[in-house]
């Protein structure tokens, strides 16, 4: 197997909810998702191709979301995810590796994601893009879980700001026996036509950050999501034997 394909060879996605008032106070399991970002692979001018984690990783390994212009002002949940398929030519095969965060988008959008899709619906097990042999280039890769939410514009990944102020942050929390303690994380601002802009370190030592839109009404603020207040954003991916894989924000579950 390429070692190299455990690391690259992933699709990036990213989806938002709303809390509807403190993310601290909603019910996780009750969240609904919308899709807001997906790449997946370039191309494939040889196996395994060149993939959105291999734009990740040129760009300082960090991949830039934009938030549409179209959210309405309120508290959310950003998921942001990318998943190995290095082993996923069989069922079971996939490994998602999502993180959350709490934002809160101020501006003059008006839709407030009414609807959208349960954390546990995001996926089944024998979905294409989770069941692919990456080492066959000559198929389409079909990227997994819903469509783009209307305005979505998605991202190549490769954009970044200009100016920055950093200021670290961390956190503490328990996801069943196992508990996690000062996630390495870099709580960022920066300024860009008006706009807000995070960078979160991730669990496989990548960077999300997420833009705001271009429109100068529009800013976001964010802070680390950690602990209970996201241990029920998760997705399950039935293995093709034995306990189903329950993949927390953070921690992976067997």
């Amino acid at each position: 197997m390429d070692c190299m394909a455990r690391v690259s060879s992933r699709p990036m996605l990213s989806y938002l909810a709303n809390c509807n008032g403190e993310c601290t106070d909603t019910d996780k399991t009750a969240l609904k998702f919308n899709k807001i970002d997906e790449a997946g692979r370039i191309h494939s001018s040889a196996a395994p191709g060149v993939w959105a984690s291999d734009e990740m990783i040129a760009n300082n390994n960090t991949w830039v979301t934009t938030i549409p212009s179209t959210i309405a002002p309120g508290k959310y949940v950003l998921r942001h995810e990318n998943i190995a398929l290095h082993s996923a030519g069989e069922v079971g095969g996939a490994q998602a590796y999502p993180q959350c965060v709490n934002l809160e988008v101020t501006g003059s959008g008006s839709d407030g994601l009414s609807e959208g899709t349960l954390g546990t619906a995001l996926y089944t097990a024998e979905d294409p893009g989770l069941v692919y042999n990456i080492y066959q280039v000559d198929s389409e890769y079909p990227i997994p879980g819903p469509a783009l939410m209307a305005g979505a514009g998605g991202s190549d990944g490769r954009n970044t700001p200009s100016t920055t102020a950093s200021a670290s942050a961390s956190a503490t929390g328990t996801f069943g026996n196992s508990t996690v303690t000062s996630i390495p994380t870099t709580l960022q601002t920066a300024t860009r036509s008006a706009t807000g802009t995070l960078i979160i370190s991730s669990s496989v030592s990548t960077n999300i950050a997420i833009a705001s839109s271009t429109a100068a009404t529009t800013s976001v603020t964010a802070s680390i999501t950690a602990s209970a207040t996201s241990s029920a954003v998760i997705t399950t991916l039935p293995g093709s034997t034995g306990t189903p894989k329950k993949f927390v924000c953070y921690e992976v579950e067997e």
